[in-house]
């Protein structure tokens, strides 16, 4: 049986590790410092966390280090991108339906 998990850090963490699995970076790079090989997973996994998990800018940006300007850009490029490549959209549709279906450890 799942245990509801209510803290926002580990709801980011999920996402951040099943992120970072399927495009082969390291969890703790997302949350370093950036290169070009963890632009596109953090912008995705940022993405994910505010509208999946309805994480704020400011929370996301507090746990990733960032600025909320920043990560409200990441939520903003990966939303333009979904609309214009449909291998980015369904790269995103697996991840949600992924994040979806463990709904009930994520809340």
């Amino acid at each position: 049986m799942a245990v509801p998990i209510a803290d926002p850090a580990a709801r980011l963490n999920q996402v951040l590790a099943l992120v970072a699995s399927v495009y082969g970076v390291p969890h703790r790079e997302l949350v370093r410092r950036p290169s070009r090989k963890t632009a596109r997973p953090r912008a995705v996994a940022i993405y994910l966390a505010h509208t999946l998990l309805s994480l704020s800018l400011t929370e996301i940006g507090a746990k990733l280090r960032r600025h909320r300007t920043t990560v409200f850009y990441a939520v903003r490029r990966i939303e333009a991108l979904r609309d214009r490549d449909s291998k980015i959209d369904q790269q995103l549709v697996w991840f949600e339906g992924v994040l979806l279906a463990g709904k009930e450890v994520m809340q």
